[in-house]
């Protein structure tokens, strides 16, 4: 995992993107677990007023946005296919670059990624000059990255690229994906349509190290944690698998019933699993034993990923608040009701590391969208 981690939401697309900065048992079974109850209604995360932005600013255009989140710069796409990079410190304008309409966008370690026009570049984060380019193929790409690896994926067909554009690996799934898959430095997997998982591992990817056995409902979303991997599904269960030991047709190791769908991927810490539901809780389930830790209510829909940042869980809720919740125990810290709120959320952003933040791309009354940073310090 990187040293900082990104939850992303997009409004004119259902929370399938994977957080990347992204099983073993040959013939284990299921283990055993009494299936808890589903969450009583309890007392809602507290809600408060956010201090003011630590910067905001009016960007020259409107409309749809892509959003990417660096270490040091938010990366912006306009639907003219303008990038332009924004210091996380201050908001000042870095550099701009013209590409072309219809952009996506993906930041890495020292560079963001660009497909754009049938091509994927790589820009360094400095200054946007263009480092290299490869051509993508035809029909819809989805991007993943780990640091300065990124994974475009068409159909069943994954290709790898290091961080000097060359081609690491090409990988064929065995169908076609559900969404972009998740890597980390060693790992790329994938969630088959229809049902079904899949792991590529260095240093010999030409075909899976690791499969599942086939699951009962399509997948819609995945995390990778180390030699586990976490994967919700659509019917309302969140799934672990060992994917330290090589093999093929392996059942989870344990599996929780949420009772509704996630709002996006799971976030770990060394002790928890945390994921948000669309029914507006936030569940905690123990890493190891897949068992309740605490659940909270949000107070609001959750969208996008879960961020874990140290002691505090964060989760964008729809009406553009954050809320902020104790790691450890469940207990509310704050919701913060964001200046804006009332605007059109186009795209939002978490930023973990010694200082999280949230990051909104909003429309204004003008036609005009209005970028904002908040640290989180409630």
């Amino acid at each position: 995992m990187t040293s900082r981690e990104y939850g992303y939401y997009k409004r004119v697309l259902r929370a399938t993107t994977t957080i990347c900065c992204g099983l073993a048992i040959g013939a284990g079974l299921l283990l055993p677990q009494t299936p808890p109850a589903p969450p009583a209604p309890g007392q809602a995360v507290p809600a408060r007023k956010a201090p003011a932005p630590t910067w905001q600013l009016e960007l020259p255009t409107g409309g749809d946005v892509a959003l990417a989140i660096g270490d040091d710069a938010v990366f912006l796409g306009d639907t003219a296919g303008t990038i332009r990079a924004f210091v996380l410190t201050d908001g000042s304008l870095r550099w701009e670059v013209p590409t072309a309409p219809g952009i996506r966008l993906a930041a890495g370690r020292d560079a963001v990624f660009v497909v754009a026009a049938g091509t994927l570049a790589s820009r360094a984060a400095a200054d946007g000059r263009v480092q290299w380019t490869q051509p993508m193929p035809d029909g819809p790409v989805t991007l993943a990255w780990h640091l300065d690896r990124v994974a475009v994926t068409s159909g069943a067909h994954a290709r790898l690229y290091d961080g000097h554009g060359q081609v690491e690996a090409t990988l064929a799934f065995p169908g076609e994906l559900a969404f972009a898959p998740v890597l980390d430095a060693d790992r790329v997997a994938g969630a088959i349509v229809g049902g079904g998982l899949a792991v590529f591992e260095r240093p010999s990817p030409t075909t899976p190290a690791w499969t599942s056995a086939p699951l009962p409902g399509p997948i819609d979303a995945l995390t990778l944690d180390g030699d586990r991997l976490l994967a919700s599904a659509a019917d309302g269960s969140l799934s672990a698998f060992a994917i330290g030991r090589h093999g093929h047709h392996a059942r989870p190791e344990w599996r929780y019933e949420l009772y509704r769908q996630a709002s996006g991927a799971p976030a770990v810490d060394g002790r928890a699993v945390f994921v948000a539901t669309l029914d507006n809780t936030l569940h905690a389930i123990d890493r190891l034993s897949g068992s309740r830790r605490w659940h909270r209510p949000l107070g609001g829909r959750p969208i996008g990923a879960v961020l874990s940042s140290g002691e505090r869980v964060v989760v964008l809720v729809a009406d553009g608040s954050v809320a902020v919740i104790n790691a450890r125990t469940g207990a509310g810290i704050a919701r913060l009701a964001m200046e804006g709120q009332t605007e059109q959320l186009l795209a939002a952003g978490l930023v973990s590391g010694e200082a999280p933040a949230v990051v909104t791309v909003t429309a204004n009354t003008s036609g005009l969208n209005v970028l904002r940073l908040w640290r989180l310090d409630p």
